[in-house]
Order: C-alpha cells, then structure tokens, then sequence
C-alpha cells in the first residue's frame, strides 16, 4: 500500500488529515519535517497550496498558479519551472496549517541533515562517481547549499545518420511530450519542463511499465537539444544510457550538431556522454541565495560560441514557455 493511501482516504471522505513534508520544493514556507494540516479540496482559487496526486508515491503539496475548467498548474515556490498540467479531480486537499517546532525543525533542516544526506548520496553514486565528482557534489550540497548552485557543462555530439539498435526484451514508444507523460504515474523518472512545439520524447518499456526516458526539442532552424535523461535502478547496467543519447541525436538531421548539458560533478554521466562521441562546448553556472527570488546565471563559451548560444537560446525559450502562464490577469 502507498504511504499516501490513508491520507487519501481521509480527504476522499471530506475529513480533514495531516501530512509531514519531505523535501524543500516549498522553502522557505515548508521544510522537511514539518507538520500540513490539509481539508479537502473544494473550491481552486490561484495562489492556494493544494496537495494533488500524480501516481508517485507521496503526495504532492504545491502552489496552485493557473485553474482551467478541468485542469489545473502548480509551482513550487522554490522551483523555477512549474509542473506539467494536472487534471481538477488529482487534486485532493487545501493546505490551510503548517506546523514547526523548533526541535523539528532543528533535526529536519540543521547541518547535520545536510551532511548525512550529502554522505547518503555520495555513498549511492560512489560505484560511479570519481572521487573529484563525489567532493565536488558535497561541495555544492554542503557548505554551498544556500546558494542552489548549479555548475554544468554543455556537450556537442554530430548527429548519426541512423537510430542504434534497442537492446534485446525492450521496446519503445516515441511521441509528443503530451501523450506520453501520463505513462510515468508511479515511475521515478522525471516529467520535461518549459515544452516547445517541437518537444518529443522517447520511454522504453521493459515488460509493463516505463524504465527508462528521453526527452529532446528545438528551435525551428537551429541544433536539436537533449533534455532530461533517466534510467530506473533496476534497469541499469545494460547500456541504456549510451542509447537514450545516441536514439536522441539520431532525431536531428544528419550532419548536424545536437547539445545537451550536464551537471559537472556527475562524472558518471559525463563519460556516458564522452562514450557516444561528446565534446565540451562551454560552461554555465547559475546561484539563487535564499530569500532573494533573483537567479544568476553565467554561460561561458568554450571555443565554440555559435552552439552555446544555440544551447541557451533553446532554455531561455523553454523557460519563457514555463513561466508565461503566470502572467495571465
């Protein structure tokens, strides 16, 4: 049974329930550890945080930015992209209570939170991660957490002439970002944010559900970009991250430059990357320090200007695509 079942069942009978946060999607109004006090949800009115239920296995509590007849946008209020559209009936519940302690709060969100899960995740990816990868990410997740510092590197590949063969038992389903975002209900992989017209994606089904995702876009005349990449656990270890890569390019035009960026700790991925024939075409690095909403970002061109212009035009456009429903009156 889902962790979330018995609060769903308390609101789906018009009572009110409780719910403890995990995660910071919502700081500094909610950290983790803190206490929701949650009543069904009636009437949506912008600006109310809503719990809505996406399939995962918690429950979601989120901004509620943008109320359409029979859908519904939601945001967190220390996320710079909202989340994909949700449908009026998910919505479950209207947070109208949060409760800290100062006990709590100290064990939820102290340093010592933080540095055990710097040490959990760093013991997760050590079979992976180089030692350089592992000090750095403690570096940014650690003493630098304050800051949301996010330091990638942006990676040109040529695209190939043809798709590279699946590995055998596995198949896949290719299409509009749309249609195939409704089969990830329950899967850990994440959902593309900022879509363009052009945004498609690829998940490869391994028996009945997804294990694995692509999502990729482009500016119309310029080089195809690769978004996020996710391979569940349990699928790991069978080359399907070098194939995501090389199926994504395969969707550019022959001849052609396709980009992508990725976190400059994630040594993993970047061999990955280097695996499949990928270069180093420049750096971004961006900081948001707490409570200031502003974001700094820097992308430095490595040789190759041409393609990191291309790179950021695409994420501003993607950005601009995510953030210009809040601007509605």
């Amino acid at each position: 049974m889902r962790p979330a079942e018995l609060t769903l069942d308390l609101l789906r009978r018009g009572l009110p329930a409780t719910m403890r946060v995990r995660g910071r999607s919502m700081w500094p109004w909610m950290d983790s550890g803190d206490l929701l006090r949650i009543e069904p949800a009636e009437a949506l009115v912008p600006g109310q945080v809503v719990l809505f239920d996406d399939g995962r296995e918690q429950l979601v509590a989120h901004r509620l930015m943008v109320v359409e007849p029979d859908r519904v946008r939601c945001r967190g209020d220390h996320c710079e992209e909202a989340d994909p559209w949700t449908p009026c009936e998910a919505v479950v519940g209207v947070v109208v209570a949060v409760e800290r302690s100062p006990w709590r709060r100290l064990v939820a969100s102290g340093p010592s939170r933080r540095l055990l899960g710097t040490l959990r995740r760093a013991r997760r990816r050590s079979r992976s991660w180089s030692w350089g990868g592992k000090a750095l990410y403690a570096l940014v997740r650690g003493p630098l957490r304050p800051w949301s510092l996010s330091m990638r590197c942006i990676q040109a590949i040529p695209a190939p002439a043809v798709a590279p063969e699946l590995p055998d038992g596995l198949r896949v389903v290719e299409g509009t970002v749309d249609a195939l975002v409704g089969e990830l209900a329950g899967s850990p992989m994440s959902r593309p944010q900022g879509r363009l017209e052009s945004s498609r994606g690829l998940l490869v089904y391994d028996g009945e559900g997804p294990v694995a995702s692509i999502w990729w876009c482009s500016l119309p005349g310029e080089p195809l970009v690769l978004q996020d990449t996710y391979v569940v656990p349990s699928a790991r270890g069978r080359g399907l991250g070098r194939w995501l890569i090389a199926y994504g390019a395969s969707r550019a035009e022959p001849g052609t430059e396709v980009l992508m960026s990725t976190q400059l700790y994630n040594s993993a991925s970047l061999a990955k990357n280097r695996a499949v024939g990928a270069r180093v075409v420049g750096w971004e690095f961006a900081a948001r320090l707490w409570p200031l909403s502003a974001v700094w970002r820097w992308v430095l061109p490595g040789g190759e200007r041409p393609l990191v212009e291309a790179w950021r035009r695409n994420v501003e456009a993607r950005r601009a695509s995510s953030l210009e429903l809040f601007a509605k009156p």
